[in-house]
């Protein structure tokens, strides 16, 4: 059985440099982790400047899930390896991969184990930050990439900025225990940044302050786990910006359907199925006020009501009673 363990690969002296980059990646039975890390480093401006974290979850037996070893002795890439199951909430899994993370580092990224990342991405996001507040985060959901059989990758869409929105929401999503929003695509008004309030989980990057009110909600299995993370965001003075050209593109399920992926739905259904299930209910009691709440307050609340133009509680419950 794979033990627990934590693998540190350093080869070069960490030094205290400005503006320096924490990268967190949770991964899961991940075949792509390792060309994930290597895409990132290949990218960088400056890639002494970037740190990699990650919480993996794999089997001795998974011959194509290849972790980290030696094979990024030069870099500073940290990790820890466990069995799958071990862990079920996507929560605790992201600040879990945040253990690496020291007083050295000023910002961190978070992206999942299938992110491709394009050149000079790090002065990118740098120079996106930069003149915005202190409590600013830099998050979207990314263009899409697919690996394709032939060995290449391909580009699936172009940049733009995609508004979050819940106003298409269904009662079936959310009785399937889906919280995750649909996305309008807003003109971009010759405007880089455009203010937003949704956290997108498989890319954010922010000051590291920011991670101590985040992904503190280990009862969140997966659907609910950016939702939360925003009302947490919002209800601690956090703003949101979407970036009109994020450099780095996602690897979404749905585009590679000729990969037999990885996934903990599949290799655990009913605990996926109860788990999923009971976080959606807690965050609907909490958002009624039948619980207490976690992580968010109602002043948070009230500020992403007041950005989106409508009642979260209220667009919930309707869609809760329709017939």
């Amino acid at each position: 059985m794979l033990q627990p363990h934590v693998l540190l690969v350093s080869g070069m002296q960490v030094l205290p440099v400005k503006n320096k980059i924490y990268v967190a990646i949770a991964s899961y039975r991940d075949p792509l982790l390792t060309s994930t890390i290597q895409s990132l480093y290949e990218n960088a401006d400056n890639p002494k400047n970037v740190t990699v974290g990650c919480f993996i979850q794999a089997y001795e037996q998974d011959r194509d899930v290849e972790t980290p070893g030696e094979r990024f002795i030069d870099k500073q890439v940290f990790y820890q390896v466990i069995n799958p199951g071990s862990v079920f909430s996507i929560t605790e899994c992201r600040n879990r991969a945040m253990q690496f993370l020291s007083e050295e580092h000023t910002y961190v990224l978070q992206v999942d184990s299938h992110t491709r990342f394009h050149k000079g991405w790090d002065s990118i996001l740098l120079n996106y930050i930069k003149d915005l507040p202190l409590k600013s985060a830099i998050s979207t959901y990314l263009p899409g990439w697919r690996p394709l059989l032939t060995g290449e990758e391909e580009v699936l869409f172009n940049s733009g900025f995609f508004e979050p929105t819940f106003t298409k929401l269904s009662k079936d999503k959310l009785n399937e225990g889906e919280i995750i929003p649909e996305n309008v695509y807003i003109e971009s008004d010759n405007r880089f940044l455009y203010k937003s309030w949704y956290l997108a989980a498989h890319c954010l990057f922010a000051r590291k302050e920011l991670f101590k009110h985040i992904n503190q909600q280990n009862w969140i299995m997966f659907w609910g786990e950016e939702f939360v993370n925003s009302l947490s965001a919002a209800s601690e003075g956090w703003d949101v910006y979407l970036p009109y050209s994020p450099p780095l593109s996602h690897m979404y399920p749905q585009d590679v359907p000729y990969l037999n992926l990885n996934k903990l739905f599949k290799d655990f259904p009913d605990e996926w199925g109860k788990k999923s299930s009971e976080t959606t209910k807690t965050i609907l009691d909490m958002l009624n006020n039948r619980v207490e709440r976690k992580g968010f307050t109602q002043a948070g609340l009230d500020k992403i009501n007041a950005h989106i133009g409508y009642d979260l509680v209220e667009q919930f419950n309707d869609f809760l009673k329709e017939d």
